[in-house]
């Protein structure tokens, strides 16, 4: 292939820059020839002599050393010829090329001088005086409008004279798809099609996204119609008032987070090679984190996939999609996996309630594969997980360490786990050496699976299950005077939104009030919230509060949250939401 021919694949690639290809001396007309399927004279012509290569992103008034132009004209004989060829390439924005002796044949050029005034430069070599900014090529998206930056003619001080254009010649060059017809040809409308359209933020209220936040607020960004008329979850450039360009971003213009960020870079094209290049950095961290494939594959923001959750369990995997962008994206998601981990089964696990705030509706099914039970593996235990039924995505992954923990202090002891769903905190301590352990729900499924993963794991004689509502059993427990060795409690969240955090914490305190109670002199309890509207500080006090109630004096011997498979955005605190508690009791 033409080396002329790879270096434009190249930017395309790398940049998502269309290849205007014109190159120095005119020898990419061969490779134009073979590419685009124009003839030899044809493409010599669109390459013109002495052209070199200069690539720049689109801006909103360029100004380039005192000089620039736009592109006047395509040789009308080749456009769609020209557009398909250019679609092979792969990419489709522009490639700016800058002239450095002559007139390109079939371009009429323009030189912006330091006071933004323009000179036209016509066939004879005559000029025109033009007063004022250069014309905008109209955008395909939304009526949005960038500067058309071009290419600049100037002549070497030592070069040769202008090279004539003859007036015929002229005449039927500028009847050519010029860019600034109102009519564009098919070509520039799939150019503008290719770029992702721009969203600004409004004046002053970029200081939250030039710090780094990944969430941009339907309040801080400029809702003008055409934004308003983009679909939810498009992908968008995100730019402030000051043309800071801030990267490639999803964006919902009916969510409270109007635009979520994927990419710094503003040339990224969140593609399935994207996906897959994200999948891959987060696959190899948790290669280094985990012996075995069980665990939390993508956490959202913190892995640059915002508003997307996928837990791995060996050959399966479960996603859940909790933004329009990661709904629309899913295709591609999917895609990706199958590039790296090649899962056997895929389930949506879309059942989130913040998927209304969204515009998205709640649902749970099959996205490849076989539907079925599933395994997961931890701390060499198995566990049966319902993917399509269970909870969230099937297992909590995040509890991970809390489970080691409390199941290292369970020898010999009698055990409580309130609020058990499949028993991960109750079997690991059953299989730690607890004497008998007691199993707490209000599902009845939930308690199957747990003792389940009992007879798997060989304890099921040491497990019972009692299926009840947590709170009201436990107040049942004291009125009954009974006491463990170990209790733990880790209830489903108490705060569903913010205007639900008073209750929450009354419910804590309550909550651990009742925990402690049952504990034994010298005993343990692990208490946990799982609410992102409850701080970690509140928490605590509620879970202060409830033990000083209960008339015990206590120690903390741990405060934690989820684990590594789990990481958190540093701009988003509120991505913390698990708050873990381990109390030894006197």
């Amino acid at each position: 292939m033409d080396r002329n021919i790879q270096i434009a694949r190249h930017a395309a690639d790398h940049l998502q820059l269309l290849p205007i290809l014109l190159a120095k001396g005119g020898d990419i007309g061969a490779g134009l020839q073979k590419q685009l399927g124009a003839n030899r004279g044809d493409a010599a012509e669109m390459a013109g002599p002495h052209i070199t290569f200069k690539t720049v992103r689109w801006a909103g008034n360029v100004n380039h050393a005192g000089a620039a132009g736009r592109i006047h004209g395509f040789n009308e004989r080749q456009p769609d010829q020209i557009a398909s060829g250019i679609a092979k390439l792969g990419k489709v924005p522009i490639l700016i090329t800058r002239v450095a002796r002559q007139i390109i044949t079939g371009v009429e050029l323009q030189r912006i001088d330091e006071d933004g005034s323009g000179h036209s430069i016509r066939p004879g070599g005559t000029r025109r005086r033009q007063q004022g900014k250069m014309p905008v090529m109209q955008r395909a998206h939304g009526g949005h409008q960038a500067q058309a930056v071009a290419i600049a003619a100037q002549r070497r001080r030592s070069g040769p004279k202008r090279r004539q254009v003859s007036t015929d010649q002229h005449q039927r060059l500028l009847a050519l798809c010029a860019l600034r017809d109102k009519r564009q040809t098919a070509m520039v409308r799939r150019m503008n099609a290719a770029l992702p359209p721009v969203i600004r933020l409004l004046p002053g209220r970029d200081r939250r996204v030039k710090a780094g936040h990944p969430w941009a607020f339907s309040n801080e960004i400029a809702m003008n119609p055409a934004a308003k008329a983009l679909p939810p979850g498009s992908v968008v450039r995100l730019e402030g008032d000051d043309g800071v360009k801030h990267g490639v971003w999803h964006f919902n213009p009916h969510s409270l987070i109007g635009a979520r960020k994927l990419d710094r870079n503003p040339d990224a094209a969140c593609d399935a090679d994207w996906f897959r290049k994200r999948l891959q950095e987060a696959l190899t961290l948790r290669d280094k984190l985990f012996d075995r494939p069980h665990y939390r594959l993508i956490h959202a923001e913190a892995d640059g996939l915002p508003g997307l959750v996928i837990d791995r369990y060996g050959d399966a995997v479960t996603i859940q999609a909790n933004s329009a962008g990661m709904e629309a994206a899913t295709p591609l998601i999917l895609e990706a996996l199958h590039a790296l981990i090649a899962p056997r089964m895929v389930i949506a696990r879309n059942d989130s309630a913040v998927r209304a705030l969204e515009g998205l509706a709640e649902e749970t099914k099959l996205l490849h594969g076989e539907a079925g039970m599933i395994s997961v593996e931890e701390s060499g235990l198995s566990f049966a997980v319902d993917p399509l039924g269970g909870q969230k995505t099937g297992w909590f992954f995040d509890q991970r360490e809390h489970r080691a923990r409390v199941a290292r202090l369970a020898k010999g002891a009698t055990v409580l786990d309130a609020f058990c769903h499949t028993g991960g905190f109750g079997v690991s301590a059953a299989v730690a050496g607890a004497a008998h352990v007691t199993l707490l729900d209000r599902s009845e499924a939930a308690l199957a699976l747990a003792l389940e993963a009992a007879q798997r794991n060989g304890v099921a004689d040491r497990v019972e299950t009692q299926k009840a509502e947590a709170l009201e059993a436990l107040e049942r427990m004291v009125g009954a005077g009974k006491r463990f060795g170990v209790v733990i409690t880790d209830p489903p969240a108490f705060a569903k939104a913010r205007k639900d955090q008073p209750a929450a914490l009354r419910a804590y305190g309550k909550l651990a009030r009742l925990g402690a109670t049952l504990v034994e002199k010298g005993g343990f309890f692990f208490i946990a919230s799982c609410s992102h509207h409850v701080a970690p500080g509140e928490f605590a006090d509620a879970v202060a509060w409830g033990v000083q109630r209960a008339g015990r004096e206590a120690r903390i011997l741990h405060m934690g949250g989820a684990g590594p498979d789990h990481p958190l955005h540093p701009m988003l605190p509120e991505s913390a939401y698990l708050k873990g508690m381990l109390l030894h009791l006197r």
